[in-house]
């Protein structure tokens, strides 16, 4: 598994929704929010905010819709 930090690309399964409309996964127990993700999609994301709490990060290619 890449080292969780702004930049990395790793493989996601959506297991849920945020209030938001942001996908959520989680990696190593952490909370990943996908944007464009949908509850039982998989993605290769990126990335694009790393905080003590949580990640953000975007689709770079959708494995499974």
């Amino acid at each position: 598994m890449p080292e969780l930090r702004k930049g990395a690309t790793l493989m996601v399964d959506v297991i849920d929704m945020n209030n938001l409309g942001a996908g959520i996964a989680k990696v190593d127990g952490a909370g990943v929010f996908v944007r464009g993700g949908v509850t039982g999609g998989v993605a290769d994301v990126e990335i694009i905010k790393a905080t003590p709490g949580y990640f953000v990060a975007r689709i770079v290619r959708l494995v499974k819709a």
